[in-house]
């Protein structure tokens, strides 16, 4: 009984180590895609939320944000009339204003913001409307969002900024949006990731193409010391390994700093 009770004991401190240290920790180790508790994550909650009881069923603030959902102008004006908070919160700490966006409801949206919502209002994550609308791929709200003044290097808590996560997405045309807009091509999150890095880890030969005609960094390395190349390679994305292969041998855009190591060796 006692050997038994010892195999199991080192059986479990042997594999314990092994399962928190391969878990989603938030390194580019991970695997792709991720959810959002990770500062490399994918963008995986439901873009069209359910309508239901986002706060105490029967409040204003309630039928405000149930109306942002469901795109209902005049109920959204109505509890707007009544005294609802326009920046209320759900219990996932998004307002109207970002329920809205996530949705591409630029009506409402616009609603929202001339009744006083505030465009950099943040959710628990950090997220502010321009990154749900940046995410969403709604070009149209993120082209409102910039002229309203809103904040392009926005970052959430990990650092990520809109034009990150529409890369992430896969949003071409809000990418080359920001881009326009002036977005910086070289910002890096917590992780020390460029947007090309973020384009060759996940595999987005069009936005890669983007970046580069920008004159985004090619050697550009991570908090890991990888490469937007060693990235593209070592998630199998052929077309953007050859693209990079081919811009570098050209001596486009090389950088050899490598950047801060974040993980101990």
């Amino acid at each position: 009984m006692k050997k038994s009770l010892l195999i199991l004991i080192v059986s479990i401190a042997v594999v314990l180590p092994e399962a928190v240290f391969s878990q989603d920790n938030g390194s580019p180790n991970s695997s792709f895609p991720r959810n959002r508790e990770s500062s490399h994550a994918s963008f995986e909650r439901p873009v069209v939320r359910p309508a239901g009881p986002l706060l105490d069923k029967g409040t204003l603030e309630n039928d405000l944000l149930n109306a942002a959902v469901l795109n209902d102008l005049a109920a959204a004006t109505n509890a707007l009339e009544k005294g609802a908070s326009v920046n209320a919160k759900d219990r996932d700490g998004e307002t109207a204003l970002a329920l809205a966006a996530m949705r591409g409801n630029l009506n409402m949206v616009q609603l929202l913001v001339s009744k006083g919502a505030k465009l950099e209002n943040r959710c628990s994550e950090g997220w502010t409307a321009l990154l749900h609308g940046a995410v969403a791929g709604h070009t149209p709200v993120v082209e409102f969002w910039v002229k309203a003044g809103a904040k392009l290097e926005a970052q959430d808590k990990w650092g990520v900024t809109p034009l990150q996560r529409a890369i992430d997405a896969g949003r071409p045309p809000s990418v080359e949006f920001l881009l326009n807009a002036g977005a910086n091509i070289e910002h890096r999150d917590k992780e020390r990731w460029t947007p090309l890095i973020w384009a060759a880890g996940r595999g987005r030969p069009q936005i890669v193409r983007m970046l580069l005609d920008r004159g985004a960094k090619t050697n550009a390395r991570d908090g890991y010391g990888k490469t937007p190349l060693d990235w593209a390679k070592t998630r199998g994305h052929k077309e953007v390994v050859q693209i990079l292969q081919q811009r570098t041998q050209r001596g486009e855009s090389y950088d050899e700093e490598p950047g801060q190591r974040l993980v101990p060796k």
